[in-house]
């Protein structure tokens, strides 16, 4: 029976359906998730491992720590599999990590990982283990840690000679978090700044290569292509750019075309055409995925940003009054998040409440 029930908790949680999960823990012991003492040690630390994740979901990361340690002690007294005990390391080291405890979520990292490098299918663990550890700190906005972490994964899903599909979607979550420090590294020397541009072009580009060689569904190949667009239109190679935007736009289409959708990629266009000088174009196509935007359910501060690009564009073209009524599009928003470095995505926002 708890097996039974064990088993439902954690298939909502890979399911994504954290209140669902929630609730299974509650119906066994209570609102304050009590771990049941007749439980066998293995399944009391599965229950607490389960608790642990969806403490985290809400942001209560001294009980995930707590709950973590918990399990891990049940763990080591049932001898459970190393690579059980590998993974709670990792989640107990996100757990620090979210708590803003770097230093120990290192430490603690490094015995999962360590743990996991022993099992069976060391490879397999050790870069699953590396791309959680990678996404808490993309979470939370230390993209140069992140990208620490996914460049690891990297390699060692280069080494493992994983399938180009896999490998690709590896590429693409590296470029993701070398995305964000390209719009960073803006304002640095040319000298300090190619290094990183040049890393991502290579990981988008590995990306696309790879999910088209894997024929992968169009959804697939989206991200990986709107990235390496992206990264063509701040390194200057505007040509490489457009095609990249043209492709994007050829694979939307062929998703079934979503307002929300074709507007992000109306707006990155537009926001590549500022880079490249060209403001006319880039009010044109900014106002195409403002109007858009409105079709959909567009988070405000998405589509506030966008009003706020297109305000820039009118002041390069001297349409003072035009930029005006932009920037009060702005204000009535909410205004914008001037410590953002994410690309604006002009899409409903998720249950989690995050895009």
């Amino acid at each position: 029976m708890a097996s039974a029930k064990l088993e439902a908790a954690e298939a909502a949680v890979d399911a994504d359906d954290l209140e669902g999960a929630a609730e299974i823990l509650t119906a066994i012991g209570g609102e304050s998730w009590t771990v049941p003492e007749g439980w066998p040690a293995e399944e009391r630390a599965r229950f607490l491992v389960i608790a642990g994740g969806l403490e985290l979901a809400r942001a209560e990361f001294d009980d995930a720590i707590d709950a973590y340690r918990s399990a891990l002690e049940l763990q080591e007294e049932a001898d459970a599999p190393a690579v059980d005990r590998g993974h709670t390391w990792v989640r107990l080291a996100v757990a620090h990590a979210d708590a803003g405890d770097e230093e120990e979520a290192e430490a603690t990292f490094q015995r999962g990982l360590s743990i996991l490098e022993e099992t069976e299918d060391a490879s397999s663990n050790a870069i699953e283990a590396w791309l959680d550890y990678g996404f808490v700190w993309q979470q939370n906005a230390d993209f140069a840690r992140a990208a620490k972490a996914f460049r690891e994964a990297v390699t060692r899903a280069e080494a493992a000679n994983e399938e180009p599909r896999e490998l690709g979607r590896i590429h693409t979550i590296y470029g993701m978090a070398l995305r964000p420090l390209v719009s960073i590294v803006d304002a640095l020397d040319e000298a300090d700044r190619a290094p990183i541009v040049a890393e991502a072009r290579n990981a988008f580009g590995q990306a696309v290569e790879l999910l088209q060689k894997a024929q992968v569904p169009p959804e697939e190949l989206l991200e990986a292509v709107r990235g390496l667009a992206e990264v063509h239109a701040r390194s200057g190679a505007h040509d490489e750019a457009r095609a990249a935007h043209e492709l994007a736009l050829r694979i939307a289409e062929m998703t079934g075309p979503d307002p929300a959708v074709l507007a992000t990629l109306a707006f990155e266009r537009g926001c590549a055409l500022q880079l490249a000088g060209d403001h006319t174009s880039a009010c044109a196509e900014i106002e195409h995925a403002i109007g858009l935007a409105d079709e959909a359910e567009t988070p405000p501060a998405a589509l506030a940003r966008a009003w706020n690009a297109l305000a820039e564009s009118f002041d390069a073209l001297g349409r003072g009054a035009d930029a005006a009524k932009a920037r009060a599009r702005v204000t009535d928003l909410g205004g914008i998040d001037d410590d953002s470095v994410d690309m604006v995505d002009l899409q409903p926002e998720k249950d989690d409440g995050g895009f």
